[in-house]
C-alpha cells in the first residue's frame, strides 16, 4: 500500500494543489514543531538512552521474526475499514 493509498500525499502533490488555489486570498498557515511533546504518552529518557547506546554498540538484540510480526499486524490494522 502506498502513502497515497493511506491518505497521505507527497510534498510535490501538496505543492501542485497550493499552486492551483486562487492567488487573491491571503490565507496564512503557521506550523510549529516541537522536539519535546507537552502532552502524550509517558517518556522514559533513560530507557531511550540505553536502547540508543545498545543499537550504536551492536548489542541490542534484533529479532527479525518479531519485527515481521509487528509489520504484518500494523498492515492489518491499517486495512481495517473505519
Amino acid at each position: 500500500m502506498s502513502a497515497r493509498d493511506m491518505g497521505q500525499t507527497s510534498v510535490s502533490a501538496q505543492a501542485d494543489v497550493a499552486r492551483s488555489l486562487p492567488q487573491g486570498r491571503n490565507d496564512a498557515v503557521r506550523v510549529e514543531t516541537s522536539a519535546t511533546p507537552t502532552t502524550g504518552a509517558p517518556f522514559d529518557a533513560d530507557r531511550v538512552s540505553i536502547i540508543r547506546n545498545a543499537l550504536r554498540d551492536g548489542t541490542y538484540p534484533i529479532q527479525p521474526a518479531k519485527i515481521a510480526d509487528a509489520m504484518i499486524a500494523g498492515r492489518l490494522l491499517l486495512s481495517i475499514p473505519q
